[in-house]
């Protein structure tokens, strides 16, 4: 009788804190959703990257495959669009309608397996899942990120889940989450070609499994789930586009500005205060040398291995942001020159360092004893989440007023991109702005001639005579130039002053953000006025 008078006092509170976190993390859900959703009031934002995203998943729901531009896609992954597809097939709209609805999907969900991801690492600590979630949802780039249309949101998405199950597969020593997240991670770098450096927390799961550490064949199904859907989407690139990724290897290093902006991008991930340059890289340096002397005060306490198997999701986010650094200086010295350093391409490592950030602190005040670290953890993530929040919501409200890049109001109130939906049917437009005159036209558009390969930086050898044949359609009347003042970031395209040596044009029609060029030709001309 005593016993049980002593145990129901504490029954009621197991219970409630058993619900905690499922309450929590489904009002994080519904909040990320109903910001994204406001947030998106035009639309995801579209730029470059979306347009050819776009005109894949429409070319799939045509039937015709995966094309783009009249080719086919094979400079980015095919899970991206395929998704873009599905998602336009369930709502039963347009591809670019139904976007809104899935990267809102995607801002909920990768909020909520972050903040899961945190807490596996954490002891399933409430605060540090709150903590996580709050860190995604205030950050701007992430949450722009998440609601441009770019796979970046997709890629982290399966990331997450990917290490999330290998993690618990060690734990375990289950062989299905070992299957289910190798296949997980197979989709990631099916989804961007940077994923596969998710191939090392994969190898490191591999080793440290008891059950591949016993029988080395149970490896062999994880790598096939891994390896093929990038490995069978490659030799489809090269066996129909005769190009596995659409980009030669050429050397091509990285210069200062581009290790000033990994820097500043990173910055601004962790802190939306701007700072100088040098004040950023600092900052690189301290969170490197803060990670790293935890990571050495933990050995001192207790063996990395031992520290592994309890928590062994840091471990996987630790070799992923170190194989995932090492992959973009690869890719930008030797496969692509035109690779940035922005939030966007940077998010999946701002993903990892909160992970392994928040886990580390945790795991040095338990083994320390010292609480203080944690709290200390806590507090600068509370300052963190404080001045990001204010200028998330700042940039949200501009959002939802004027809508972002090739989407936003700007664009769609182009005096430039009106007068070019007047032009006559069959004419051939060619432009530096080509892909944003798709999106919001009816009209096909080409892209002026580029005299340089923005990804290899190498001279094309067919420049002058793509020059010569734009040239020739315009002064024939079959075609117009049309130079968007707005587009300045094309230096691999010649300028407008080039563009008219070249041609000896005639103005059509100047407006407030382009000119159009042609022929005198009088029926088209008296349509352009």
């Amino acid at each position: 009788m005593q016993h049980n008078q002593s145990q129901s006092p504490t029954t009621p509170q197991w219970g409630a804190r058993r619900w905690l976190w499922p309450c929590i993390a489904a009002m994080g859900v519904a909040g990320a959703m109903a910001l994204g959703w406001w947030r998106t009031s035009y639309g995801p934002a579209v730029g470059p990257d979306g347009v050819m995203y776009l005109e894949t998943a429409e070319s799939l729901l045509a039937g015709r495959g995966l094309w783009a531009d009249g080719v086919p896609m094979t400079h980015y992954g095919p899970g991206y669009p395929l998704l873009l597809a599905i998602a336009a097939l369930v709502q039963g709209e347009g591809v670019f309608e139904s976007s809104r609805w899935l990267h809102t999907s995607l801002l909920g969900l990768n909020a909520l397996l972050l903040g899961q991801a945190v807490r596996a690492s954490t002891g399933r600590s409430v605060l540090a899942g709150v903590l996580a979630m709050l860190l995604l949802l205030t950050c701007e780039p992430a949450v722009r990120a998440h609601h441009t249309i770019a796979s970046e949101a997709l890629f982290v998405a399966l990331m997450l889940a990917g290490l999330l199950l290998l993690s618990r597969s060690l734990r375990s020593g289950g062989h299905w989450s070992l299957l289910f997240g190798a296949a997980s991670l197979g989709l990631a770098m099916a989804t961007r070609y940077a994923g596969v450096a998710l191939l090392a927390p994969l190898l490191l799961t591999l080793l440290a499994h008891p059950s591949t550490r016993q029988r080395p064949l149970l490896a062999l199904p994880a790598l096939v789930l891994t390896c093929s859907p990038l490995g069978l989407w490659l030799a489809r690139n090269a066996l129909i586009g005769g190009t596995a990724t659409n980009r030669a290897l050429f050397y091509h290093p990285p210069n200062s500005g581009y290790l000033t902006d990994f820097a500043r991008a990173l910055h601004g991930l962790l802190l939306s205060v701007e700072v100088p340059g040098w004040l950023e890289a600092l900052g690189l340096v301290l969170v490197t040398g803060l990670i790293a002397g935890a990571l050495a005060m933990l050995h001192r306490r207790r063996p990395l291995i031992a520290v592994a198997r309890k928590q062994p999701l840091a471990l996987l986010w630790l070799a992923f942001a170190l194989a995932y650094t090492i992959v973009l200086a690869a890719t930008r010295t030797f496969v692509d020159a035109q690779t940035p350093a922005d939030s966007r391409i940077l998010l999946p490592l701002w993903m990892a360092l909160v992970v392994i950030i928040i886990s580390l602190a945790y795991a040095v005040s338990q083994a320390t004893g010292k609480r203080a670290f944690w709290w200390a953890l806590v507090l600068v993530s509370v300052v963190a989440i404080g001045i990001n929040g204010t200028y998330t919501w700042e940039r949200s409200r501009s959002w939802h007023r004027n809508g972002s890049r090739y989407s936003g109001k700007t664009w769609r109130r182009s005096p430039t991109i009106a007068a070019v939906s007047c032009l006559p049917t069959g004419t051939i437009v060619y432009s530096n702005g080509y892909d944003v005159i798709r999106f919001l036209t009816n009209h096909e558009a080409l892209t002026v001639p580029r005299h340089t390969n923005p990804n290899s930086l190498q001279p094309y050898p067919d420049y002058a005579g793509k020059l010569e044949a734009m040239c020739q359609a315009a002064a024939t009347g079959r075609g117009v130039v049309v130079y968007l003042r707005e587009v300045t970031w094309r230096d691999y395209m010649p300028d407008r002053e080039a563009i008219v040596d070249a041609c000896e044009l005639s103005v059509l029609q100047e407006l407030d953000d382009g000119i159009i060029y042609g022929s005198a030709d009088a029926r088209l001309d008296q349509t352009l006025r």
